[in-house]
C-alpha cells in the first residue's frame, strides 16, 4: 500500500501552467513565522536542493571543527571531525561550535561527519540545558541520516530513537525527524509506516507553520509517492508546492520545487514536459550543470537533468560533458544515493547516445551505491533498467 496524495494538490487545485506566474497576494514572507526558516530549510532538502549559504567544493571547513561530546571517546568520530575546543568553553559554547561545524559539514554534503558532530552538539546542548541548539542539532541528524551513508534500516531506527527521546511536546523536534522519516520508511518500502511518519509530520506542522507547511508537505509527500512508483501523483504534488511557495513569496523553494519536478519528468522519460519546465539559467547555479555548487552537491541539482535533455536534443557532447560534471561533484559527496543519482543520469545518457556498455557499466555502479544504503526501490528500478540493456532494442524497461 502506497501512501495516498494527502498533503497538496486534490480535486480542483489550480495548477500553473509552466513559464507563468499565479498572482501572488499580501502574504507572510519568509521570516513573518518564527519557525518557517527550519521549515523551509527542510522542505530545500526535500525538493532535492541544499541551503543557499552551501559551500562548495571540498575543503577546510570555516569556523571551529567538531567537538568531543562530554564523556565520549572519539574512536566513532568521522575521519577528519576533530577540532578543538576552545579554551575554557562552557557546555553551551561547545554545543554551538559543534552545531556550526556540523553545519558546515552537511552544507558540504559530508553527511557522515555531519551525523557525528550533530551527535555531540546534542550531548552538549543536553547538559547545558539549551534547547535551541539541541533544536538545530537534532534538525542536522534528521537530514544527514537521510541523506548519508547510514543504512536506510539503521537510519530509521535511529531517527525513531531521536523521536522517543526528544519529540514528546516538542513539535519543531518531531518536525525534524519525521520527514526525514518518511522517506527513509519509502526506501525500505514500508508505506504505512512512511504514512504515519508524514502524519506526525502534518500534526507538526499545524502547531508551527500551517502556511509554511503548504509547501513542505507536499514536497515530502511527493518524496514518499515517487519512492512507491506513484509518479503522476508525486508530479502533480510539486506543482503544488511550487504554486504555494509562489504564494508565499518564496522565490527559491519555488525554484527547488520546479527543478523537482523537472528531474522527475526527466527521470521517466516525460522529456517533453520536463523541457517545459526546466529553466535555461538560475543565477544561484551558474551555467547550467555547474559541478560543485549549492543545487547539485547532492546529486538532486541541475547537471543530470540538463545532461539527459541535452541527449534526448541531440547534443551528445554537451550532454557526456554534463553527465560527467554531474558524476565528478556527487562523487565528493558521501551520499550513496546522490552517486546512484548521478550515475542513472549518466547511464540515460549513454543510452540515448547509443554506449550500451557503458551505460550497463554505469547502472551497475549506480545499483551498488543504492544497495548500500538499503533503498529497495531503487535497486530494483536500477536492476530492470540493466535487463532492459541486454533484452530490448530500446533499453527501456518493458520497452
Amino acid at each position: 500500500m502506497s501512501p495516498g496524495p494527502s498533503a497538496g494538490a486534490g480535486p480542483g487545485h489550480r495548477q500553473t501552467a509552466p513559464g507563468r506566474t499565479p498572482h501572488r497576494p499580501d502574504s507572510p514572507g519568509l521570516l513573518d513565522e518564527p519557525n518557517r526558516p527550519e521549515l523551509l530549510e527542510l522542505a530545500l532538502w526535500a525538493a532535492g536542493a541544499v541551503p543557499r549559504l552551501a559551500v562548495s567544493g571540498p575543503g577546510p571547513v570555516p569556523g571551529p571543527g567538531p567537538v568531543a561530546a562530554p564523556g565520549r571517546q572519539r574512536r566513532h568520530d568521522a575521519p577528519g571531525a576533530r577540532p578543538s575546543p576552545r579554551p575554557g568553553a562552557d557546555p553551551l559554547t561547545r554545543a554551538q561550535d559543534a552545531v556550526r561545524a556540523a553545519r558546515e559539514r552537511q552544507r558540504l554534503a559530508r553527511y557522515a561527519e555531519a551525523t557525528a558532530l550533530a551527535d555531540a552538539a546534542l550531548l552538549w546542548a543536553r547538559r547545558a540545558g539549551a534547547e535551541p541548539e539541541e533544536a538545530a542539532a537534532l534538525r542536522v541528524l534528521g537530514v544527514s541520516l537521510w541523506q548519508g551513508p547510514e543504512p536506510a534500516g539503521a537510519a530509521a531506527f535511529r531517527i525513531r530513537a531521536l523521536l522517543e527521546e526528544h519529540g514528546a511536546g516538542r513539535p519543531a523536534a518531531r518536525l525534524a525527524l519525521t520527514g526525514p522519516l518518511a522517506v527513509l520508511y519509502g526506501m525500505r518500502e514500508r508505506w504505512a509506516p512512511a504514512q504515519g511518519a508524514l502524519d506526525l509530520t502534518r500534526a507538526a506542522v499545524a502547531e508551527l507553520d500551517p502556511a509554511g507547511g503548504s509547501v513542505l508537505l507536499p514536497v515530502l509527500t511527493a518524496r514518499v509517492e515517487s519512492l512507491a512508483g506513484r509518479t503522476r501523483q508525486a508530479a502533480h504534488l510539486l506543482e503544488a508546492a511550487a504554486d504555494s511557495a509562489d504564494l508565499l513569496g518564496l522565490d527559491l523553494l519555488r525554484e527547488a520545487a520546479r527543478r523537482a519536478l523537472t528531474r522527475l519528468l526527466a527521470g521517466t522519460g516525460r522529456y517533453t514536459e520536463a523541457m517545459e519546465w526546466m529553466p535555461v539559467r538560475d543565477p544561484r547555479v551558474g551555467a547550467v550543470g555547474d559541478g560543485r555548487t549549492a543545487w547539485s552537491v547532492n546529486g538532486d541539482g541541475p547537471a543530470g537533468t540538463a545532461a539527459r535533455i541535452a541527449a534526448v536534443r541531440g547534443h551528445v557532447e554537451e550532454a557526456l560533458a554534463l553527465a560527467e560534471r554531474a558524476v565528478d561533484a556527487a562523487a565528493a559527496t558521501d551520499s550513496p544515493v546522490a552517486r546512484a543519482t548521478a550515475r542513472l543520469d549518466q547511464a540515460e545518457v549513454f543510452r540515448l547516445t547509443g554506449r550500451r556498455d557503458e551505460a550497463r557499466r554505469a547502472i551497475c555502479l549506480a545499483g551498488c551505491d543504492l544497495a548500500r544504503k538499503g533503498h529497495v526501490p531503487g535497486v530494483s528500478d536500477a536492476a530492470a533498467r540493466h535487463a532492459a540493456l541486454a533484452s530490448s532494442p530500446s533499453g527501456v524497461p518493458g520497452g
